[in-house]
């Protein structure tokens, strides 16, 4: 309803004077901001249901494979420390990797499916070792 007030409103204004607007156009305009607002509202339903359903499927994914998560989290918990090691904030890694504080933040929180290139461009900066990896 908030919506369709403020559009009315701001279509109403393009008009110069209130008291000039046929009640025929004015009609049309509610009409017209009624359709916006339900086609508005529509897409809206259509992303929050994607977003939901991209949610469970993460949550899926994570249940299913226990062992990676544990993983990602020991990453994350060593990033951390690394950090902490060397006086540098998240802001500081997202910069030096040309990432966003909000990957980098992502990374720590231990929700990460970390991929090798990832994870080596992380050790390079941070000068320590995430994951050991043996030959043979």
């Amino acid at each position: 309803m908030m919506s369709t007030i403020c559009l009315t409103s701001a279509r109403i204004k393009h008009h110069h004077s209130f008291n000039t607007i046929p009640i025929k156009v004015m009609m049309e305009s509610f009409e017209n901001v009624s359709n916006l607002c339900q086609v508005a509202e529509i897409e809206l339903i259509y992303k929050l249901e994607v977003q939901a359903g991209k949610w469970k499927e993460r949550v899926a994914r994570k249940a299913g494979n226990p062992k990676a998560l544990e993983k990602s989290r020991i990453i994350a918990i060593n990033i951390l420390a690394q950090l902490r090691k060397l006086g540098m904030t998240q802001k500081d890694l997202a910069e030096k990797l040309q990432e966003t504080p909000q990957t980098i933040n992502s990374w720590v929180k231990g929700n990460s499916n970390f991929m090798i290139e990832t994870i080596v461009r992380i050790e390079e900066v941070l000068g320590v070792e995430l994951i050991g990896v043996r030959v043979g």
